[in-house]
C-alpha cells in the first residue's frame, strides 16, 4: 500500500471513487465530485491510497475558516476533511488511518492549528468511532425529525411506511406477486411457515410499503437458528429483501433501523448471517457500514462450522455470521 499526494493522472480515478461513495454509503445530500471539480482542488490537500497501481481510497481536505468562539478561534488555521472513501476491499487494513495521518506533514509545514471533520453519513456511530481512533473529539451533534413532508429524491413519510402487522393468509399472494419477477421467488410455504411463527411470537415480520406497493421486507427471529446465537439468546435478523425497482431509496436502511430498534429494546446484541458469493455483495457492504463485525467463528455451512480441508458447495447456506452491540450512550466533548 502506498499513500501519496494526488497527481493530475489520478483525477478520473478520484471522481470515479466519489461516485462509488455516493452509491454505496448512505448519506444526507452527498453529491459526487466531477472530474472538473476535482481538477480545481488543491492537490497538495488530496491524498490517495494506491495498491497494485490502483487507487483504493482518497481523502480531500480544504481550508475552512471558522469562528464560533467555543472550539475555533479567529487565530486558528483550520483544515476541514471534505471527503474520505475506501473501496470495501481496503477496509480493516489501516488504510483509512494512513490517509488521515498523511495530513500531518502538511500541517507542520503550513502551521495549521486544528483539523475539522464534518460527517453527513446516516450511520454515524462507526464514523464517530473511526475519527476518535484517529485522535478527534466530538464537539457537538445535530439531529432532525421530519414531520409531514417528503425529502427531495427520497421516499418521505407519506411514501414509505414500515409495518409489522401479523401476516394474514390474504397477504401472502400479494407479497409473492410483488417478488415473482425478482431473484427471490419465494414459495407460499415460506410465508405460511412465517405466519405460524408470528402467531407463536417467535418471529417479527417488517414490511416496507412504498405507497401501496410492497417494496421489501425483513424478519426478526427471536430464537436464532444459528447455535452460537441461540445459546447466548442473540436474536437474528433474517431475509432482508428489497425489490430492485425500489433500491437506493434508503429502504434497506430503514428496514434495518426498525429491526435493530426492536431488538435492542430487549437484547444487548443482534446477529445476522450473510452469504459469501457476489449476489450478497450489497448486503455485505451494508452490514459492515452499519458496524457489524464477524462473530469470530469462521465460515459455516448449514449452520455447521467449516473446518480446514473441508469441501463445501458454495450456495446460500455458506454463511459468515456477524454481530452488533447496542451502544448505550455517546459522550460529546466540547473542547479540543
Amino acid at each position: 500500500m502506498n499513500i501519496r499526494n494526488a497527481t493530475a493522472k489520478d483525477i478520473p480515478g478520484i471522481a470515479a471513487l466519489s461516485r462509488r461513495f455516493t452509491e454505496e454509503v448512505p448519506t444526507w445530500g452527498q453529491v459526487a465530485l466531477t472530474e472538473e471539480q476535482v481538477r480545481k482542488l488543491d492537490r497538495r490537500l488530496i491524498w490517495v491510497a494506491e495498491e497494485n497501481n490502483e487507487i483504493t481510497g482518497y481523502a480531500i481536505w480544504q481550508p475552512r475558516p471558522r469562528d464560533d468562539g467555543v472550539v475555533f478561534n479567529k487565530s486558528d488555521k483550520i483544515l476541514t476533511l471534505d471527503e474520505i472513501y475506501l473501496v470495501p476491499e481496503a477496509h480493516g487494513k489501516g488504510v483509512g488511518s494512513a490517509l488521515m495521518n498523511a495530513i500531518a506533514n502538511y500541517v507542520k509545514k503550513e502551521g495549521c492549528t486544528k483539523l475539522h471533520v464534518y460527517s453527513s453519513v446516516k450511520d454515524l456511530l462507526p464514523a464517530i468511532g473511526f475519527y476518535r481512533r484517529n485522535g478527534f473529539q466530538t464537539w457537538g451533534i445535530e439531529l432532525f425529525k421530519e414531520v409531514g413532508s417528503n425529502m427531495p429524491g427520497k421516499p418521505g413519510l407519506e411514501a414509505l411506511s414500515i409495518t409489522n402487522k401479523l401476516l394474514e393468509a390474504p397477504d401472502i399472494p400479494r407479497i409473492i406477486s410483488a417478488f415473482s419477477n425478482s431473484e427471490w421467488r419465494t414459495p407460499a410455504s415460506y410465508f405460511e411457515k412465517l405466519l405460524v411463527e408470528q402467531l407463536k411470537g417467535e418471529r417479527v415480520f417488517l414490511m416496507a410499503l412504498y405507497g401501496k406497493d410492497v417494496a421489501g421486507f425483513v424478519t426478526i427471529k427471536w430464537q436464532a437458528g444459528y447455535p452460537p446465537f441461540a445459546e447466548k439468546g442473540i436474536p437474528e435478523i433474517r431475509d432482508l429483501r428489497v425489490l430492485a425497482a425500489f433500491r437506493r431509496r434508503g429502504i434497506a436502511t430503514a428496514l434495518m433501523d426498525e429491526a435493530e430498534k426492536r431488538i435492542f429494546e430487549r437484547a444487548e446484541t443482534v446477529g445476522l448471517g450473510v452469504g459469501l458469493y457476489a449476489d450478497y455483495g450489497n448486503a455485505q457492504r451494508l452490514y459492515v457500514l452499519r458496524g457489524y463485525i464477524p462473530d469470530g467463528r469462521g465460515l459455516t455451512h448449514q449452520n455447521q462450522p467449516v473446518k480446514p480441508g473441508n469441501d463445501v458447495f458454495v450456495d446460500d447456506d455458506l454463511v459468515l455470521y456477524f454481530t452488533k452491540e447496542r451502544r448505550q450512550r455517546i459522550v460529546y466533548v466540547q473542547s479540543m
